[in-house]
C-alpha cells in the first residue's frame, strides 16, 4: 500500500505577501504631498490677487476717463458755468484710486511670493464687508502692509461704528485697530467723507512729511 505525502502551503503568511512600504517613507511622501498642495494654493492666491488688482486698476481707469469726458463735455457746452463740484470730487477720488491700485500692483509684482500673499486677504476681505450706506473711494498700505488707511463716504455718522465692527471681524483685520477715525462734511452734500487709519496720528504725520505726501 503506497502512501501519498500531502503538504499544505499557506499563501497568507508574511513570506508570501508583497513587500510593504516603510512607515517613515509613507510619512515623508504624505508631507511632500501636503507641501505641494500648500504651494499650489499659495500660488493660486497670489495669481488671484494680481488679477484682482489689474481688474480694479482697469475699472477705475475706465470710470475716471468716462467722468473726465463728461466734465469736458459740460465745460464745452456751458463755458460760463463752473464745473460741478461733485463730478470733480469723483474724478479726483477715482484718480487717487487708480494711482493707489497701480502702487499695490507694482508692489505685488516686485515682492516675493510670501510677502505678496499676505496682502491678498487685506484687499479681498474689504469686498466682503457689504453696507449700502458706505462706499470706499480708496485705500493705502503702509509699513509693508502692517498699517492700512481706508477712505470713502457714508450717509450718517453713526454708520461708522457698525462698519468698523464688521470689518475687524474679518480674519485679516482681527489683529488691527483703527487709531484714527476722521469724519468731514462735504459742502452742500448730504453725505460725509471718512478716513480710517491704523497708524497713530504722530506716525501718520511723520510718514506723510518724510515721503513728501506720497503713499
Amino acid at each position: 500500500m503506497s502512501r501519498e505525502i500531502r503538504q499544505r502551503i499557506n499563501f497568507y503568511t508574511g513570506e508570501f505577501r508583497p513587500p510593504a512600504m516603510p512607515a517613515d517613507i509613507r510619512r515623508l511622501l504624505n508631507q511632500l504631498l501636503l507641501s505641494a498642495l500648500a504651494a499650489l494654493l499659495l500660488t493660486l492666491l497670489l495669481f488671484g490677487g494680481q488679477r484682482w488688482a489689474v481688474y480694479q486698476t482697469q475699472t477705475l481707469s475706465a470710470a475716471g476717463a468716462e467722468l473726465q469726458q463728461q466734465l469736458l463735455h459740460e465745460k464745452s457746452r456751458l463755458p460760463p458755468l463752473t464745473p460741478d463740484a461733485q463730478l470733480q470730487s469723483q474724478v479726483e477720488s477715482l484718480r487717487a484710486g487708480v494711482q493707489n491700485s497701480q502702487r499695490v500692483l507694482t508692489y505685488l509684482s516686485q515682492e516675493n511670493i510670501g510677502e505678496q500673499a499676505s496682502f491678498t486677504p487685506l484687499v479681498a476681505q474689504l469686498a466682503d464687508v457689504n453696507n449700502d450706506n458706505i462706499w470706499l473711494s480708496g485705500f493705502s498700505l503702509f509699513d509693508r502692509g502692517s498699517n492700512i488707511e481706508l477712505r470713502g463716504y457714508m450717509r450718517q455718522a453713526q454708520q461708522i461704528s457698525p462698519y468698523i465692527a464688521t470689518l475687524v471681524a474679518q480674519p485679516a483685520y482681527r489683529q488691527r485697530a483703527f487709531r484714527q477715525i476722521d469724519l468731514n462734511e462735504v459742502d452742500g452734500k448730504s453725505w460725509l467723507m471718512f478716513r480710517l487709519d491704523t497708524r497713530p496720528p504722530a506716525d501718520a504725520a511723520s510718514s506723510s512729511v518724510a515721503m513728501g505726501g506720497r503713499r
